[in-house]
């Protein structure tokens, strides 16, 4: 009897340790279930108590510990699959995560090119209004004294030159005259 309960013990103990907390639960209940129909049988003289023999001890030892190593196997065989699952799950995980790392590598470096591209746009912009600034002052002025120092001032702040010079064709259109700089 104590072996019997010892074994049914270790059984929904490793049945719940497995996961199967139905098979465990349906374990204790058929062990409860047997335990009172034993108790029952020996009460009314259907089942004789057997005297505890060595014989008897070995065969429930045995019974015992074969029973307990095939839980034992098939336990350990659940526990290597699940590790197994877990490593499978592991190395997908990190083979996704070198993918993401390349595309994070390459998301970066198209936003640093997209940028790059913004900047310059941004530059033209400056330069085309630039442009249209001085298109507009020459379309409103005639006076080239007062013209030409205002286009080297706006050319030298948007594009941001240091030396600005603005020089026209003489009359003969053989030299070359500074008619007007923001250094000398």
């Amino acid at each position: 009897k104590d072996f019997a309960l010892i074994l049914y013990l270790i059984l929904v103990f490793l049945s719940s340790l497995l996961g199967r907390m139905r098979f465990a639960t349906a374990l204790i209940v058929i062990s409860i279930v047997s335990i009172w129909i034993l108790f029952y049988a020996e009460t009314i003289g259907i089942l004789v108590p057997v005297s505890e023999t060595l014989l008897a001890d070995t065969f429930s030892l045995t019974s015992l510990f074969v029973l307990f190593g095939a839980i034992l196997y098939f336990t350990t065989s659940d526990l290597e699959s699940a590790l197994q699952r877990s490593r499978n799950s592991e190395y997908e995980l990190l083979a996704r995560n070198e993918v993401l790392l390349r595309l994070q590598d390459e998301l970066e470096k198209n936003t640093r090119g997209l940028e790059t591209a913004s900047e310059k746009t941004r530059a033209q912009a400056l330069q085309l209004k630039t442009m249209a600034e001085i298109a507009q002052k020459i379309a409103l002025k005639e006076n080239m004294e007062v013209l030409l120092p205002e286009i080297v001032k706006i050319t030298s702040e948007s594009f941001g030159i240091h030396n600005v010079a603005v020089f026209l064709l003489s009359g003969n259109k053989k030299q070359l005259q500074l008619k007007a700089c923001n250094r000398i």
